[in-house]
């Protein structure tokens, strides 16, 4: 599963395409109920992309996308290839260029939701403080791990405690 710096790394390379409009959404046939929300990127300015925990947010002109890979997701921009596992094919334009973004996912554990605001996300989501943020600090984890006896990996794995940490950063702590 792509942890925090994976996410990061895949949420850097987006914003390098800059601002563009979603021209046509096509869903696979594939495609689960888990990404039939992508529809609502049609005909809206994609206008960057933003970490939220181990999710992207699509920060949409009047909404927002909110994209968790699972276990093999992808984003694709402009491949070369097409296949069954590609759920999301989004064609989009910018001053300079027409850009093919696709949402690929062979073992179907990632999902597309669409968020109406910002306010919504911190709901849908239901993440504890960033692995990243200001809030998450010595002070706050010791308070966690005194709220359970659960294992230390156990409390770092619980994305409800803090957002962004998966297996092997838990395990490298």
């Amino acid at each position: 599963m792509p942890e925090l710096p994976e996410v990061t790394n895949v949420v850097n390379a987006l914003n390098k395409l800059g601002t563009f409009t979603v021209t046509d959404v096509e869903l696979s046939v594939h495609a689960e109920p888990r990404f039939s929300q992508a529809g609502s990127l049609l005909d809206r300015q994609i206008l960057g992309w933003e970490r939220l925990g181990k999710h992207i947010v699509t920060v949409l002109d009047t909404n927002f996308g909110l994209t968790h890979l699972g276990m093999t997701g992808q984003i694709l921009v402009n491949p070369t290839q097409i296949d069954s596992h590609c759920h999301i094919v989004a064609n989009c334009v910018n001053a300079d260029e027409e850009i093919l973004l696709v949402w690929r996912d062979p073992r179907r554990f990632g999902n597309f939701r669409y968020v109406p605001s910002r306010q919504t996300l911190a709901a849908v989501t239901d993440l504890g403080p960033d692995l990243l943020s200001s809030i998450f600090d010595t002070p706050y984890l010791m308070q966690m791990c005194q709220k359970t006896s659960a294992p230390i990996k156990s409390v770092l794995l619980d994305q409800h405690t803090v957002a962004g940490i998966g297996n092997y950063l838990a395990d490298e702590t």
